[in-house]
C-alpha cells in the first residue's frame, strides 16, 4: 500500500465502516428471524383459543401519541417519563370467530 495515494486513516475508517456494515446486516437478517418465529408462535396461540381462553399481548410503547398536530423532534424526545404499557386481550367466542 506504499504506492497508494489513500492515507492510511481513509483506509482505516473503510474497513471500520465494512466491519459495522456487517455487522448491521446480521443484526438485521437476526431480526427478521425472531419477526417470523414470533409471529408463527402468535399464530399458533391464536389457533388454539377456545371460549375459555384469553391472549394476552403486552408491550412496551415507547412514547404517547404526540400532544400537538405538529410536534418538533425536540419537543418529542424531550418527554420524559410518560412511557407506558399496553396489553392486548384476544379471545374466541362461542361462534368461532375471535
Amino acid at each position: 500500500m506504499s504506492d497508494s495515494n489513500v492515507s492510511r486513516d481513509v483506509i482505516e475508517e473503510l474497513v471500520f465502516m465494512e466491519g459495522q456494515a456487517k455487522q448491521n446486516i446480521l443484526a438485521w437478517k437476526a431480526h427478521l428471524l425472531r419477526c417470523v418465529n414470533q409471529d408463527e408462535a402468535r399464530l399458533e396461540m391464536i389457533n388454539a383459543l377456545d371460549e375459555s381462553s384469553v391472549l394476552l399481548v403486552q408491550d412496551w410503547a415507547m412514547k404517547f401519541l404526540p400532544r400537538k398536530f405538529r410536534e418538533s423532534q425536540s419537543d418529542w424526545f424531550a418527554k420524559r417519563g410518560i412511557t407506558w404499557h399496553i396489553t392486548v386481550a384476544t379471545r374466541r367466542a362461542e361462534n368461532k370467530e375471535l
